[in-house]
């Protein structure tokens, strides 16, 4: 017997989507795009901060597609009028989203195994599948999507390996404009911030549990402690 409210593990995610989920052997408009135009930028994460190239293609308002891809992952991120919408590759999403949803206490476990394997005879996005069958809402749906899109951006700031080529200019390929129109978009400004802000949380995380391999646990106050051995006593 599984137990219902537990996370799904990799492999087991991995196993459901499986059979079903061909659409990313090629992210949207990877080759459309590349091929006809130039990059009018290009340069190795090793050696310049991604955050500064945002920055850069903000201050200017240029308008492209940002590439940034190594060996193990590709992000595609359209720059327009100082904002940012970033393509997440929907297996990703898939991947997480049901996740998420057991950790908010919207699903259970076993509610989102039956929606995965149902997946493989209906082939609709997870998020509209728990929809249909009312489990959970579509502003709920879009809230857990919002975040977890949030969550890659921000990653995507702390990568410092990799590739990037910038594409000036309107997005040519209808496939990948289309992939880009429903994506949150994001002021570079305030993303940058809240980038910074993260940054110092976790340096003062760090500075205070000093070893990542030690597990932090909450200290107790003697007049809780106390009232604890009374309890049991």
């Amino acid at each position: 017997m599984t137990d219902s409210g537990k996370i799904l593990d990799s492999a087991e995610v991995e196993f459901l989507l499986g059979a079903s989920d061909t659409e990313d052997a090629k992210a949207p408009g990877e080759e459309a795009g590349t091929e006809e135009r130039s990059a009018t930028m290009r340069g190795n994460l090793d050696q310049i901060n991604l955050a500064d190239i945002f920055q850069t293609l903000a201050m200017t308002k240029m308008e492209g597609v940002l590439r940034v891809h190594n060996p193990l992952e590709q992000r595609q991120v359209y720059c327009r009028d100082g904002t940012v919408r970033i393509l997440m590759p929907s297996r990703e999403i898939q991947r997480r989203i049901g996740q998420r949803l057991i950790s908010a206490g919207l699903i259970t476990g076993d509610q989102l195994r039956l929606t995965l394997l149902r997946q493989r005879d209906h082939p609709k996005p997870l998020g509209e599948l728990l929809i249909d069958d009312q489990l959970v809402t579509p502003e709920q749906v879009d809230e857990i999507v919002h975040v977890q899109v949030t969550d890659d951006l921000f990653n995507l700031l702390t990568w410092t390996h990799g590739i990037f080529e910038f594409y000036k200019g309107p997005v040519r390929d209808e496939e990948l404009r289309t992939a880009f129109a429903p994506c949150p978009e994001f002021d570079v400004s305030s993303l940058l911030l809240d980038v910074a802000r993260r940054s110092d949380e976790w340096d003062g995380i760090i500075e205070a549990i000093r070893n990542l391999d030690e597990v932090p646990r909450p200290c107790v106050d003697d007049c809780d402690q106390e009232l604890d051995e009374l309890e049991y006593a």
